[in-house]
């Protein structure tokens, strides 16, 4: 049977965290088990402990924070494998597979190629491999100065750049929207058929069994890949819990 597990509280572990507390509600309704999890035993005391304990022959799924590669790789024991969390958790992951339905990203870190390319695009969204920080605004540099200032921001906010620089070329959406994929199927709310169409071909390239598609209409009237991510850490934007689970 599939568990889910949520995180508890830090210092009350019979309590989901409030912000996971209408998830396993929803979960709850549809029959769905569920265990918590302290992150805090796990990346304070290395101790992975789910509470109350699976039974034997259950698949667990995360729903939780997100965690790094590496210590995704130390629980090792959700249905999504270490390797496919990764692949879908940071951009390097699944960008070749997709590069022609995204922005062009480059991997930079620093001499004279970031120079070179903000004088190629002109501009670039910038991001780690994981998130983008916006606590200014949209992080578009169009040079130097401008990429140190966002540098520091990310450092503020988000403590490091996680997995190094990732730099987009910009592109303007009009609309978006999150779907999910759960073991191969699409997922979506009321959205336009070709953005149906787009993530389907999308899902055809990847195996992991739950991660989310963004995607983005262009001005130009073309939906576009934003991104993918890991559907266990992964918010749920636009969808309700009940919707989320109704998938499972």
């Amino acid at each position: 049977m599939l568990r889910l597990v949520f995180p508890c509280m830090p210092y009350s572990l019979n309590e989901i965290e409030p912000m996971f507390e209408a998830q396993a509600r929803a979960a709850e309704a549809r029959g769905l088990p569920f265990s918590r999890f302290s992150y805090e035993d796990f990346q304070q005391e290395g101790r992975v402990v789910l509470r109350p304990r699976p039974e034997e022959g259950d698949e667990l799924l995360l729903r939780g924070w997100m965690l790094k590669p590496s210590e995704y790789a130390e629980v090792d024991r959700f249905l999504t494998s270490p390797a496919h969390y990764r692949e879908m958790h940071w951009l390097d992951g699944w960008y070749e597979r997709i590069r022609e339905f995204t922005a062009e990203t480059r991997f930079l870190e620093e001499g004279s190629a970031i120079e070179a390319l903000l004088a190629e695009w002109g501009r670039a969204f910038v991001k780690d491999r994981v998130k983008s920080c916006t606590a200014n605004g949209l992080p578009i540099v169009s040079n130097r100065d401008e990429l140190e200032t966002l540098r520091d921001t990310m450092i503020e906010f988000r403590g490091e750049i996680e997995g190094g620089l990732c730099f987009r070329q910009v592109e303007n959406y009009i609309q978006e929207c999150r779907l999910f994929v759960w073991r191969g199927q699409v997922h979506h709310r009321e959205i336009d058929p070709a953005a149906i169409d787009l993530a389907q071909t999308v899902a055809l390239r990847f195996d992991s069994p739950f991660y989310t598609i963004d995607l983005g209409l262009r001005e130009d009237g073309v939906w576009r890949v934003i991104e993918l991510g890991d559907g266990q850490v992964s918010d749920l934007k636009e969808w309700t819990p009940e919707e989320l689970f109704a998938i499972f």
